[in-house]
């Protein structure tokens, strides 16, 4: 698997973990809830952007 798609993954997994966190959600009410409202896929397309302005995966 590439790097890239390695840190990708991670991101999105970590975005999900940090939601869950900040609205005291299992990861899998947190997964449901961005999957609905096609968080995942935003993160999935604008990850290029979203990882470089917090320096993620650099």
């Amino acid at each position: 698997m590439a790097q890239e798609t390695i840190n990708k993954a991670e991101y999105i997994v970590i975005f999900i973990s940090e939601f869950a966190r900040r609205f005291s959600l299992s990861a899998v009410q947190a997964y449901r809830y961005l999957n609905r409202y096609k968080a995942i896929d935003f993160l999935d397309e604008h990850y290029n952007i979203a990882s470089r302005s917090i320096g993620y995966g650099l």
